[in-house]
């Protein structure tokens, strides 16, 4: 494993070399640092969120929303599955015998 990662940045090294020299390098600069600062924002907006005691106080909520919910489905399931199996009701007309004769016409 110790030669693997070194091996894994002489890849990486060989990759951004050709991709410099594909002239394409300043072109792709200024999204990818877009990229990077938005996804950089958005931990920093999760990190202050874990702080936050209001977000704390939602996160609990929405968790016990959801606990109860499940604990309800299970509930009906388990209601389902102790209930006996009832008769299919028979049915109100019964089937009419076919007639074999051709009709006449």
């Amino acid at each position: 494993m110790v030669g693997r990662g070194s091996a894994d940045r002489g890849t990486c090294t060989q990759g951004q070399h050709h991709f410099e020299q594909s002239g394409h390098a300043e072109q792709a600069a200024e999204p990818l640092e877009r990229i990077r600062d938005s996804v950089n924002g958005a931990f920093e907006a999760a990190g202050n969120a874990v702080h936050d005691d209001a977000v704390k106080a939602d996160v609990r909520e929405t968790g016990r929303l959801f606990l109860d919910a499940l604990s309800a489905s299970f509930a009906v399931a388990a209601e389902h599955l102790r209930e006996p199996e009832k008769p299919s009701e028979p049915k109100s007309e019964e089937p009419k015998p076919v007639d074999d004769k051709p009709a006449e016409g």
